[in-house]
């Protein structure tokens, strides 16, 4: 039985009103973690913060809650309660600290791993490793991506500056895509879709319903987290890329991809 069940049950009738907001606080600083933790254009960095926060509100609430038994039961808090307690604290403390080493680590599920994109001024020694099938897969769709949409702002911005990186992006990424056709060829993969998935396209669209400076801010931001999220994928792979085919084709891209995120950086 968790021992906030147990205590809740032995206060409740008068530390409601305390012990109650406390519980509230730790599910809310729970769910904000988790948002925050999947969220890709959120650097490594704010992750743990947000992930010590959590630990912080769970570890207030348990001191809320075992002051509360203590006054209002009119004697020391059980020293088992309290060696219960501590023992959580522990746990969760353990819990956090492993989960933001593993943030910065390649043991991840694909999809948590995918979804990590590190600001290019936080300096990793390592990147996460995606598997071959998932790297295929965002690479293209990352390409197709940077293609359409800049084919937009070669429609839609009057702006010199984004229609110049524009014009970059489509070059770049048509030559891109030849070299990665050949890759996955000559490595005998499975050929990705064709066309964006959901994500990008809706990231396309909302592009398509903007116009002027409104746009070309939208374009900027939504080139350099996609950037951040490719060079973070290739960087990965170029370095731990379990098929040599397609490590040797995100090795010989970063250099492109990484020379697109430093001039997207200095537009923001």
């Amino acid at each position: 039985m968790s021992i906030y069940g147990a205590w809740s049950r032995k206060v409740a009738p008068c530390a409601a009103s305390v012990v109650q907001p406390a519980i509230v606080g730790v599910v809310a600083e729970q769910q904000r973690a988790y948002v925050w933790l999947g969220c890709p254009a959120l650097s490594r960095p704010a992750r743990n913060r947000a992930l010590a926060r959590c630990l912080s509100s769970r570890h207030r609430a348990l001191a809320v809650l075992r002051r509360y038994i203590s006054t209002f039961l009119g004697n020391p808090t059980p020293a088992a309660d309290i060696a219960s307690a501590n023992q959580e604290v522990r746990m969760l403390r353990f819990a956090v600290v492993s989960l933001a080493l593993a943030v910065a680590t390649p043991a991840l599920t694909p999809a948590l791993t995918l979804s990590l994109a590190a600001d290019p001024a936080t300096k990793q020694a390592s990147a996460p490793v995606a598997p071959t099938a998932t790297f295929v897969a965002l690479a293209a769709f990352g390409n197709m991506f940077e293609i359409e949409s800049s084919k937009l702002a070669l429609d839609r911005s009057n702006a010199g500056p984004v229609k110049a990186f524009a014009q970059r992006m489509v070059d770049d990424h048509s030559a891109g895509a030849v070299k990665f056709k050949e890759a996955v060829l000559e490595a005998k993969l499975a050929m990705p879709p064709d066309k964006l998935d959901a994500k990008h396209q809706a990231i396309v669209d909302e592009l398509a319903d903007k116009q002027g400076g409104d746009f070309d801010e939208a374009y900027i931001e939504a080139q350099y987290k996609a950037h951040v999220e490719t060079v973070d994928l290739f960087k990965g792979y170029a370095q731990g890329g379990e098929d040599t085919r397609m490590r040797a084709f995100a090795a010989e891209l970063l250099p492109t991809l990484q020379a697109h995120l430093d001039h997207i950086a200095k537009m923001r």
